[in-house]
């Protein structure tokens, strides 16, 4: 035997105690091309009418007889003997390496199997005390892999497990098997076997990916679901939906996200998910609150709402700016920012003094809103400061660049109707109710504070 061979030797021992054990050596503070891979010899078998599971080697195996279909919150509480498989990992690192060692545990299908990939669920705990024992994932059907993957398993194996640690540390497994509740039992006896492997190596970890599904509730997101490597991270856009706000983020497994919650989260995110050194898969939840408002609490004014005062406020489906106009107590009215409907007469004709054109005109392009908008009184407009005067208007009545309609009749010209000029003269102007070319209508609205 070669120097090589024995040195080789020295880092991987591997013993049967009982249970299936697996003792990883490694021995120095290099772990380059490290890798090891360990075929379980022990059948795992399922059948129905008959269903027994056994293991070649060793007494601990699963073997139930004249075994039925059962939900997955029973069979996931099978204990005692013939009803779990247990077996150790044990990785032995006595000197510093510059990284973990990673391991994948995989069930593999056995010929003669009868039963299908999604009449059986496997589910895998596992364990640092042989004491607490906590899922390793949901119990999920055979799901096998469509190539072989970085560790060294193969096209068809099913990963029940991918792990790492940069210490010793020995890892206690449980696995359970049962057949599907959704099982149609038939009058012939099937069954399914698999044996259990175990592949390690320092490289693979760092180059496997983990799916990341992506949940979604009243937001829409970029994707349904995103691959993240060990350590490494993924990106998914969120959008909430018209009227909502982003106000949870949660994934499973130790992912973390820079997500922005909160009532000001109303914009797309390009979300960063985080793997943050696990070695399993995850879910993230991304939930949209529909937002409320109290327009002076939410703009973090004490008492009255001051006149000018920017207010989002969702109507008709989406979020809109808004000025405060006036606060009248337990209510406030808004006024639109600009204009809704541009180049419009005040009225048909100039017999008719009435603003039935600029209000016919904020209906159609309001249809849906509610409460129903209405057009700036003159009385409002003079609240406020606007008079005949140049430059008399508040910058926020007329910043938007376009004159906007009030609906009070003109008292100096009997087919005129009174504008609100633009800021380029900032102040009521008389103005024949027929003429519409430059003229528009922002939206009033009344709301609960």
């Amino acid at each position: 035997m070669d120097k090589k061979e024995q040195n080789n030797k020295s880092k991987i021992i591997i013993s049967v105690l009982g249970l299936v054990f697996l003792l990883v050596l490694v021995v120095g503070i290099s772990y380059a091309a490290f890798s090891y891979a360990k075929k379980g010899t022990k059948l795992n078998t399922i059948r129905t009418a008959q269903i027994s599971m056994s293991y070649n080697e060793g007494e601990n195996g699963i073997s139930i007889a004249d075994a039925l279909p059962m939900e997955d919150s029973v069979g996931m509480q099978l204990t005692g003997t013939g009803q779990v498989f247990d077996f150790t990992v044990n990785i032995d690192m006595p000197g510093k390496g510059t990284s973990g060692i990673g391991y994948e545990v995989t069930a593999e299908k056995q010929n003669g199997s009868t039963l299908e990939d999604n009449d059986v669920k496997l589910y895998l705990e596992r364990s640092i005390n042989n004491t607490s024992y906590i899922a390793v994932d949901d119990p999920s059907h055979y799901v096998p892999l469509d190539a072989d993957d970085e560790f060294g398993a193969k096209a068809g194996e099913m990963v029940l497990d991918t792990h790492t640690t940069t210490t010793t540390q020995t890892f206690y497994y449980r696995l359970r098997m049962w057949v599907d509740q959704n099982y149609e039992a038939s009058s012939e006896s099937k069954s399914f076997t698999i044996t259990v492997n175990v592949y390690g190596s320092d490289t693979a970890i760092n180059s496997k990916n983990y799916n990341v599904a992506i949940q979604v509730n009243n937001v829409t997101s970029s994707s349904t679901s995103v691959n993240v490597g060990y350590n490494g991270t993924g990106n998914v856009s969120i959008t909430p939906k018209e009227g909502y706000y982003l106000s949870d983020v949660s994934c499973t497994n130790g992912y973390t996200t820079n997500a922005v919650t909160g009532a000001s989260a109303i914009d797309t995110q390009n979300i960063t998910i985080n793997n943050n050194g696990n070695t399993i898969k995850s879910v993230c939840t991304f939930i949209g609150s529909q937002i409320t408002w109290d327009v002076c609490k939410n703009n973090k004014v004490v008492g009255a709402c001051p006149a000018g005062m920017p207010v989002d406020y969702n109507i008709g489906g989406a979020v809109r700016h808004f000025y405060i106009l006036k606060d009248k107590g337990e209510t406030v009215d808004l006024i639109s920012t600009s204009n809704i409907v541009e180049k419009t007469a005040w009225a048909t004709s100039n017999s008719e003094m009435s603003a039935n054109a600029a209000q016919a005109a904020l209906a159609s392009a309001t249809n849906g809103w509610n409460p129903i908008p209405r057009i700036i009184t003159r009385e409002e407009a003079e609240s406020v400061g606007c008079t005949m005067e140049k430059n008399s208007c508040p910058n926020w009545l007329v910043d938007a660049g376009s004159n906007h309609w009030t609906s009070t009749v003109a008292t100096d010209n009997s087919s005129a109707a009174i504008l609100i000029v633009n800021y380029l003269q900032g102040d009521f102007k008389s103005t024949p109710v027929t003429f519409g070319k430059n003229n528009g209508v922002r939206a009033v609205i009344s709301i609960s504070k």
